[in-house]
């Protein structure tokens, strides 16, 4: 009822939310879903990222269809980006695969995963956008305080 009452554009089925779509922008095109896997650390922060993306071009080219210029996913409250160089439909350009920063503060869960323990909470969101030659990302992140320092003994 949220997404209708905010003006989704409705899916195939009438449905106002649903758990991925793909979106024509411009010439380009993006796909989109909540989740996407973790890592145990932060150093592997975007192998999941650059993954997916290489999935999602394994099956286009599996099943003959048009594979995505950009992939953006969300639930790890923290933002990275991936690009790697591509030629598609006679555009040499990159093919980009992001996660957003998140929408609220740390919430018991945020210490579950990789930095959420250690890094600020990261808000924000992203824009995709398309150029004449190009797909093109912009991230606005903002980082919050870390907790105050706690003076114990003398």
């Amino acid at each position: 009822m949220l997404a209708r009452n905010l003006g989704a554009i409705p899916g195939d089925d009438g449905e106002h939310a649903r758990w991925a779509m793909l979106a024509r922008v411009g010439w380009g095109l993006v796909h989109l879903t909540h989740h996407i896997g973790t890592t145990g650390s932060m150093h592997y922060e975007t192998t999941a990222i650059q993954k997916e993306l290489s999935e999602m071009y394994t099956e286009a080219a599996r099943w003959g269809t048009e594979p995505p210029d950009v992939i953006v996913r969300s639930h790890r409250h923290r933002n990275a980006e991936t690009r790697i160089r591509v030629k598609k439909k006679g555009r040499s350009g990159f093919a980009t695969s992001c996660v957003t920063a998140g929408w609220q503060l740390k919430t018991p869960f945020a210490h579950k995963i990789p930095g959420g323990r250690v890094a600020p909470p990261q808000i924000g969101g992203s824009v995709v956008r398309c150029g004449d030659e190009e797909m093109y990302t912009r991230h606005q992140v903002w980082d919050l305080k870390m907790a105050s320092i706690t003076k114990i003994g003398g």
